[in-house]
C-alpha cells in the first residue's frame, strides 16, 4: 500500500527521476530500431 501511495503523487524528485529515465529508454530503443534498420539494409546489399 505504501509504494502504491507514493506512486500516486511522487515527489519533485521522483518525478524528474522518472522523466530521465524516460528519455533514456526512448534514446535506447531509437537506436536499437535504428540498428534494425542498417542491419536489415545490409542484408539486402547482401
Amino acid at each position: 500500500m505504501e509504494s502504491r501511495k507514493k506512486k500516486d503523487k511522487p515527489e519533485a524528485g521522483e518525478r524528474i527521476n522518472q522523466f530521465i529515465i524516460e528519455c533514456l529508454f526512448n534514446k535506447y530503443f531509437e537506436e536499437q530500431e535504428t540498428e534494425k534498420v542498417v542491419l536489415e539494409e545490409e542484408k539486402v546489399e547482401v
